[in-house]
């Protein structure tokens, strides 16, 4: 009979035991992990994103909070223009102390740079009346004795036009520029000209003062013969119609008394 071996080992009956007995601790401690909701039991879709608070303080330059609510932004105001101002203020049918300097030959430069106070149209300060206010210089006329002046606010949306006609009257004067020859010589009218007839020294761009004799009411049979003041009058006198040939002017060279 050959030796056997000894091997050690659990007896089945015991085993069955320590079964039983962890069986009843895990039972226990998922119940105690229920009761007190040690587990999360929602689902990442029932999960909602936390609330955004906006901070306080002051906004960063060029953004807006992402709020509609609150305190309103606002441009800066902008600076009063005084000049837009005297511009709307002009009314079609006012006479204004507006004239031509004569500073330039080919351009009317005005005697002041925003539209004055209107004044009386009978009176001898108007030297301008304004046919129209507009916001185009389509709408003003054209020809002899008819300008616009103009002017647009920065950053206003459309001009402000004013449509102006010369008002002449006898003995004011204009300025001239004398051309041609002493033979056949041409005179150049500043129709928005205004000066001292006495003024000995007129703008570098005309070189006459004209006197005008007299302002008539003309037509298309209207003639230089209409500006004699007396019977053989043999006075030399530069002519033009102006005001789209309703009015005839008839000027002389200005020659101050001695």
């Amino acid at each position: 009979h050959a030796p056997g071996r000894h091997r050690a080992g659990i007896s089945p009956t015991l085993v069955a035991a320590l079964c039983a007995l962890l069986g009843v601790a895990l039972v226990g401690g998922l119940a105690l992990a229920l009761k007190n909701n040690w587990f999360d039991t929602t689902s990442p879709r029932d999960q909602q994103p936390p609330t955004l608070t906006a901070p306080t303080g002051p906004t960063p330059p060029n953004h807006l909070p992402a709020s509609t609510s609150g305190t309103a932004h606002h441009s800066p105001t902008a600076a009063p223009d005084p000049t837009a101002a005297a511009f709307l203020a002009v009314r079609a049918d006012t006479c204004l102390p507006l004239y031509d300097t004569g500073h330039a030959a080919d351009t009317v430069t005005w005697n002041t740079a925003m539209p004055p106070a209107p004044v009386d149209c009978d009176s001898g300060r108007a030297m301008v009346r304004v046919t129209r206010v507009s916001d185009s210089v389509e709408d003003c006329r054209t020809g002899v004795g008819h300008a616009y002046w103009y002017y647009r606010a920065a950053g206003g949306p459309t001009n402000t036009v004013l449509c102006l006609s010369r008002v002449y009257r006898a003995n004011y004067c204009l300025l001239a520029r004398r051309a041609g020859t002493p033979d056949a010589p041409t005179m150049h009218l500043g129709p928005m000209t205004a000066v001292d007839c006495t003024d000995r020294r007129p703008p570098a761009a005309y070189n006459e003062v004209l006197h005008l004799t007299g302002v008539h009411q003309a037509g298309p049979d209207t003639t230089a013969t209409a500006c004699t003041r007396a019977p053989g009058d043999r006075t030399r006198y530069w002519v033009w119609k102006v005001d789209d040939g309703r009015t005839l002017l008839c000027a002389t060279v200005y020659r101050p008394t001695r």
